[in-house]
């Protein structure tokens, strides 16, 4: 749709001598109030709703076993606290916010740093969570903590005129209580994961691209139930022989008498009441059934819709070898890249999600701080393995000067080796460049070694 406008209009709307001060527009997302405006399925829209679901994706064997071997490398890492720089002012701040969570410090309240950090990492599973922010005071220091709060509590954001979260409502998940508690946005700290759009802040978790599969899944395995119900075991049929009810001259009451008293026979020995039977001459047992292959046909089809699930997790490599999967070590090894890469981008935007977090516990211990000597939440090791593949391409940059070694790239190195020692002198430029390396030295039955030697 468009429609013209005249020559005078046309030049007031395109006049840039005038400074923008103020906004016409908005974001122009959906409103979503009380239900996700995002979410397509109508029974997902209201948030409560949605979580229940999320809840019952994660107890399809599949899902639990990626969720769970996704989270396991999303807290392999190792943590620290970086300070702005080396002043006394910011190594103060990084070591408060260190003794606040737990990392490089024992936690001074008391809750581990992984225990917060699996907590933190529910966003990707649940596409958003909210934890409100809580002082306590400990010998004279104001710590911050963070107290999660049930996704399925969080009955509506409450926005402004630009579509910003100023507070949520709060509801009882459980129980008869209708009451509602209204945190302001100055004590919460809200992570989405993949939002969908401007506006919205329930995000999409990995539990929610699960949810049609895991339907699926479940009727699939309802289907084979009952296949395997209905034909694993033969189905006994009685035939009257028809010949032989002329010859004995039975009527047709006598013949139905007889298949009565059959049928009952029959019931008590397919339920294993009785070992044996006893049928008159003119009544023949045969038999139907007795083959599970179309339930067996349905397996395959549960198995796709694992596959599917795992690879939501990129864990797909967990089926490799599995019936009907196929696959090799290097396509598992693929599989496992992209996990790691994944679960880095992730961790990463934790980390930028934290700042908030960081600022405000900082000045409510401290007061007001520039934020140029605020401390960063860094994690280093999720990949270490890549990262020693990549150090003989390292040496060749450094030795044809692409790369200046210096302080922060050996203790990066050092890092991502799990040194345990750190460097005990400062090397110049010069002393870095008497690193040398030797030709391969052969090792036996064809093995080979770089030898590497600093002078």
């Amino acid at each position: 749709m468009y429609y013209p406008v005249n020559d005078s209009e046309s030049k007031r709307l395109l006049d840039t001598s005038t400074r923008p001060e103020t906004s016409f527009g908005v974001i122009g997302g959906p409103r979503q109030g009380y239900a996700n405006a995002f979410e397509h399925n109508r029974k997902l829209q209201t948030n409560r709703e949605a979580m229940f679901a999320m809840r019952k994706v994660l107890t399809s064997p599949a899902v639990y076993v990626g969720a769970d071997a996704w989270m396991s490398l999303m807290l392999s890492p190792t943590w620290r606290i970086r300070p702005a720089d080396e002043s006394a002012e910011s190594l103060k701040y990084a070591d408060h916010i260190g003794a606040c969570l737990g990392i490089g410090q024992p936690p001074a309240l008391g809750v581990p740093w992984e225990v917060r950090l699996e907590s933190l990492l529910s966003p990707s599973l649940f596409g958003f969570g909210v934890w409100e922010l809580v002082c306590k005071n400990v010998n004279g220091v104001w710590y911050t903590d963070i107290q999660s709060r049930d996704q399925a509590s969080i009955a509506a954001f409450i926005v402004d005129a630009n579509d910003k979260v100023v507070a949520v409502d709060q509801t009882p998940v459980y129980g008869w209580s209708s009451s509602i508690a209204t945190i302001p946005a100055s004590r919460i700290l809200h992570i989405v994961h993949r939002p969908r759009g401007d506006g919205d802040f329930c995000g999409l978790g990995m539990l929610r691209a699960c949810e049609p599969e895991y339907g699926d899944r479940v009727a699939l395995s309802q289907l084979a139930i009952a296949g395997a119900q209905r034909w694993a075991l033969q189905t006994p049929v009685i035939k009257p022989n028809q010949e032989m009810v002329r010859d004995l001259g039975l009527t047709p009451e006598q013949v139905q008498t007889e298949i009565n008293d059959a049928q009952l026979m029959l019931k008590a020995y397919t339920s294993s009441e009785q070992a044996y039977l006893i049928l008159p001459s003119f009544l023949e047992i045969d038999t139907f059934g007795g083959d599970i292959s179309a339930p067996q046909a349905l397996d395959s089809m549960i198995d796709s819709r694992d596959r599917r699930m795992l690879t939501v997790f990129l864990q797909q490599w967990l089926m490799l070898g599995s019936a009907n999967a196929g696959g090799s070590y290097s396509l598992g090894e693929t599989h496992v890249r992209a996990g790691e890469e994944h679960a880095a981008q992730t961790l990463t935007r934790l980390c930028r999600n934290m700042s908030s977090y960081v600022e405000r516990a900082v000045k409510w211990q401290f007061g007001d701080v520039s934020r140029l000597k605020l401390p960063a939440i860094t994690f280093d090791g999720l990949n270490s393995e890549t990262f020693v593949q990549k150090l003989e391409a390292l040496t060749g940059l450094v030795s044809s000067g692409i790369l200046t070694p210096d302080d922060k790239m050996e203790d990066d190195v050092r890092r991502a080796l799990e040194f345990k020692s750190e460097r005990s002198v400062e090397r110049t430029y010069e002393n870095r460049m008497k690193l040398t390396v030797q030709p391969p030295v052969e090792y036996g039955q064809g093995r080979s070694k770089n030898a590497f030697e600093l002078r």
